[in-house]
């Protein structure tokens, strides 16, 4: 009966402040924290998905997380280095990088289209917008 609610006043978290409620609906539930825990789990998930969360990469750089990118053991294709990334939602963090199976990446005659496609994307950004933030 708890899991609805908890799922619901997560979702309606304010960015960033996820933790904070699941802290407080731990205190609110007698016996809940197990609920809080795993509602907590899928919330922080959907929000980063929903937001294409920013991941720093090993070496520089950051990899949006998003539903395509997404591998059947529930990690995270980052294509421009070939890495599979598991990322904790609560922490939000990679917890342990590993190079991604043949079965993993994208057919080669479809890297050549992707490699194009960003680095047509990279060099608008870098036309389009300062590497302070904003709009140049």
């Amino acid at each position: 009966m708890a899991a609805p609610l908890v799922s619901s006043l997560l979702a309606q978290a304010p960015p960033g402040e996820q933790p904070q409620v699941a802290a407080s609906l731990r205190t609110l539930l007698a016996d809940g924290a197990a609920v809080v825990d795993e509602q907590l789990a899928a919330a922080a998930e959907e929000h980063n998905l929903a937001q294409y969360w920013l991941v720093e990469l090993e070496g520089g750089g950051k990899a949006p997380l998003c539903p395509d990118g997404r591998l059947p053991d529930g990690s995270f294709l980052e294509p421009r280095s070939g890495t599979a990334l598991p990322f904790d939602h609560i922490a939000r963090c990679v917890t342990a990088s590993r190079p991604a199976t043949a079965d993993e990446l994208a057919p080669a005659e479809a890297e050549e289209l992707r490699r194009a496609v960003q680095t047509a994307a990279e060099s608008f950004v870098r036309e389009v917008y300062s590497p302070h933030g904003g709009v140049r």
